[in-house]
C-alpha cells in the first residue's frame, strides 16, 4: 500500500517556500504537488505510481481533471 503525508501552508507563505520545503521532505521516488483548489482522489493515486513504474521514460502522469463554468443560471 501507497503511504501519504499531507502539509498544509500559511496563505502568506511564498509559493518558492512550500516548493522548497515540499521538495526536502520526499523520501520516496514520487510525489506530488497540488495547488490550493486541487481535489486529490487518494485511490487513483496508485494506479498513477503504477503507470510511473511500468514507464520510466515518463517524468510526470495526470489524472482527471474537473472544470466548472460559472453563469447567470448557476454552475454549468
Amino acid at each position: 500500500p501507497i503511504s501519504y503525508s499531507y502539509h498544509e501552508f500559511d496563505g502568506a507563505c511564498e509559493p518558492f517556500e512550500k516548493f522548497y520545503f515540499g521538495v526536502s521532505q520526499v523520501r520516496t521516488n514520487y510525489c506530488a504537488f497540488c495547488a490550493d483548489d486541487d481535489l486529490v482522489l487518494l485511490e487513483c493515486v496508485e494506479q498513477i505510481v503504477e503507470f510511473l513504474k511500468k514507464h520510466p521514460d515518463f517524468v510526470a502522469a495526470h489524472g482527471y481533471y474537473f472544470s466548472f463554468q460559472f453563469s447567470k443560471e448557476g454552475v454549468e
